[in-house]
């Protein structure tokens, strides 16, 4: 048995050489017959008439050489871009693995192909042809004999320039690196692909970068019928990195079926978007497919957002426009506060919104519609000074119009708090107005007002206020502690800075009733000013100011006058009575402690730290006092003429004539001049004194009580 083993292996390796060394030889035979009855120009006249029948274009070669190893190695590739002199493709290098024996019948196969450093001009005529429709055409015509079957298809450290000439767009891609398994247009083609790649619709000037992989199944060649599958897509724009997966399907008119994974981005960093459009880290869903009507239907959702979008595409004159409409429903406030951020600030609860945008792409939107509603927002405003906690609200952009709707709640702000919230706004072009309920440090408090923009900076504004009870210390640290906030939020951020009023004009009318604190009480506090120039600092401020209060008392007046210094300038007065006394030139009790009066009205005006008094008067039921002159705060000086009547007689005994007026009444008439603590005091002649002082609160203060009164 062994013996007739053996000679059969020793046959069969000896076949096996053999058959070996024959088809080495065959080779190396046909590989010499080729270049032995085919020069080099009748090869690259071979090749060249291949090609140009294959493109249908001309084509130009600089050299062909066939190797022993069976390869074509093209040097200088051109084909021309039909009916133009503009180059469709040209590569360095160009190298086909090939049947040498095709070459004796003149019509070689190819095995593969490799392009070195081609560049290929993909573009699209005004007819929305492209330049290699008519080589799909020729290719589908040829039939059974015309079909390509290739082991693999290479393109290395290549180029495309993609142009729309209708549409005006362009986009590049360099360092292609492009690789295939086996190829028969006819099947599916496995392949991957990387490159740099910049477009007319990227706002950045730098390179992004693309790697894909998946599955082509070209169906011969026919666009319609043929797509992308298994497509796994990464992509880098601008240093984020985003992945999609998904379906292509008819390439000639695509239609797309994709996720999408996104890190937090505004799309405006990447896309010419023409405004703000920041999204969170999200998976969208993306379909994409053309109607009857040539347009492109796009929809899908972002799940993280509880979003959902449809959005019409077209070309118009050369420019993508589209029309898209977007529901959130139920999205957590948190989740979409890259929108919110400008507006407020650490938002929670939920919020239901729908917006509809149509417009041209690299642009603003020529229509915006925007309606948002929540049962249970809580946020803070873009000073964080106030703490708002579940409003109920609703919301409304559309076009140069906007309004915000809000009621219940509460606001809590610098240990204090506001209850049963309301508030309406709107806006329309550069004006905004609102008004505004809420319960307030055990009363209510209404207010609506106005303001104008010049560009994105206030210009003027005016506000109304009605307030049931009215805490003065209160409302002084409120006034610091909303100062101190919004000057610090709006140092050097123009968002912040939307709602500064520092340096603009201001007009505001106040009414409050029940005030009482330390320094006195009174039924009723009218104020109206007309500030030019508001500033954080009173003394740096400019306007008039104007102040009526409606039977009241000041309290421990003297005690008061020593410890703030407003009030001890309002007080001059009769303090300086008081002063007087102690110096026996008055008949008066010599503790000043309490007043009562009627009506006490001023009318002042403020700049650049000096105040012009106009008209400060008291009218009480002992006592009437009248003064006008000047303040400098910044100086602490002070130039102010008093006049000064007491409806009180004593029985100590009469005073001096320079002391009473006409009536024989306690009156005093002087002149105040000097620095706030050490002023001269200069007696004038008191008979006047109660004319000057009855005309005085006769003209009383201008302000429009009967407006506050029915607001």
């Amino acid at each position: 048995m062994t013996k007739t083993i053996k000679p059969l292996l020793r046959g069969l390796k000896f076949l096996l050489i053999f058959t070996a060394l024959f088809f080495l030889l065959s080779f190396l035979a046909v590989t010499f017959l080729a270049n032995r009855y085919f020069s080099r120009s009748e090869i690259n006249y071979l090749v060249t008439g291949q090609l140009q029948d294959f493109f249908s274009r001309p084509v130009k070669l600089s050299s062909v050489q066939l190797d022993m190893s069976g390869y074509l190695k093209i040097k200088g590739l051109q084909v021309y871009r039909k009916n133009s002199a503009e180059f469709f493709i040209k590569s360095d290098y160009l190298l086909v693995s090939c049947d040498a024996l095709s070459f004796l019948s003149g019509n070689f196969k190819v095995k593969s192909v490799k392009l070195i450093s081609p560049a290929i001009n993909l573009v699209k005529d005004k007819k929305g042809d492209w330049n290699f429709y008519d080589i799909l055409e020729n290719y589908r015509n040829r039939g059974k004999s015309g079909k390509i079957s290739l082991v693999g298809f290479e393109i290395e450290d290549g180029k495309i320039n993609v142009r729309d000439e209708k549409r005006s767009y362009a986009h590049s891609f360099d360092n292609i690196d492009f690789r295939t398994g086996d190829v028969d247009l006819s099947e599916a083609i496995n392949f991957n692909f990387s490159t740099y790649f910049k477009s007319d619709y990227l706002s950045s000037p730098k390179p992004g970068r693309i790697y894909v992989e998946g599955v082509f199944r070209p169906e011969n060649m026919n666009l319609e019928k043929a797509s992308i599958k298994d497509v796994k897509c990464e992509i880098s724009v601008n240093g984020m990195n985003f992945q999609a997966y998904g379906t292509l399907l008819n390439l000639k008119s695509p239609e797309a079926d994709f996720s999408l994974l996104t890190p937090p981005v505004n799309l405006k960093k990447i896309l010419k978007t023409g405004t703000d459009f920041p999204l969170p880290e999200s998976r969208a869903q993306i379909r994409l497919k053309k109607l009857a009507d040539g347009k492109y239907l796009a929809e899908g959702g972002v799940d993280s957002l509880n979003a959902s979008f449809t959005s019409l595409l077209d070309y118009e004159k050369g420019r993508l426009v589209y029309s898209a409409d977007v529901v959130l429903n139920g999205v957590n406030a948190e989740k979409i506060n890259f929108i919110l951020d400008k507006h407020i600030k650490n938002p929670k609860g939920k919020l239901n919104m729908k917006m509809f945008m149509k417009g041209a792409w690299g642009a603003k939107p020529d229509k915006l519609r925007i309606t948002s509603d929540s049962a249970a927002l809580s946020f803070k405003d873009i000073y964080r000074s106030i703490d708002f906690r579940e409003l109920t609200g609703k919301m409304l952009i559309t076009g140069d119009f906007q309004a915000l709707n809000v009621t219940g709640g509460s606001a809590a702000f610098a240990g204090n708090s506001a209850k049963n919230v309301n508030f309406r706004w709107e806006q329309e072009k550069g004006l905004e107005s609102f008004s505004t309920s809420f319960r307030f440090n055990a009363g209510k408090v209404r207010a609506r007002g106005s303001l104008r923009r010049k560009g994105p900076r206030i210009n003027n504004s005016e506000i109304m206020i009605h307030n049931e009870k009215t805490d003065l210390d209160k409302i002084t640290s409120l006034v610091y502690y909303f100062r101190d906030r919004i000057t610090a939020g709006s140092a050097g951020k123009k968002a912040s800075g939307k709602y500064n009023f520092f340096g603009t004009a201001i007009k505001a009318l106040y009414k409050s009733t029940n005030i009482d604190n330390e320094y006195g009480a009174a039924q009723k506090l009218y104020s109206y000013c007309e500030i030019r120039d508001f500033q954080p600092s009173f003394a740096d401020t400019d306007g008039n100011f104007r102040i009526k209060l409606i039977n009241g008392r000041f309290y421990n007046i003297q005690q008061n006058a020593e410890k703030n210094k407003f009030y001890y300038l309002i007080s001059l007065p009769i303090t300086t009575l008081y002063r007087l006394n102690r110096f026996g030139a008055l008949k008066i009790q010599s503790e000043l402690k309490n007043m009562e009066f009627q009506e006490v009205g001023a009318d002042y005006t403020v700049n650049n730290g000096k105040i012009v008094i106009n008209s400060f008067y008291i009218n009480g039921k002992d006592f009437l006092a009248y003064t006008r002159g000047n303040i400098d705060l910044k100086e602490e000086k002070l130039d102010l003429m008093v006049y000064t009547v007491s409806n009180k007689y004593y029985s100590m005994g009469g005073l001096p004539e320079s002391l009473t007026d006409a009536k024989g009444r306690p009156a005093m008439a002087f002149k105040l001049k000097g620095k706030f603590k050490n002023n001269d005091i200069k007696i004038l002649d008191p008979n006047y004194n109660l004319n000057v002082i009855q005309e005085a609160i006769k003209k009383g203060v201008d302000i429009d009580i009967k407006k506050i009164d029915n607001f």
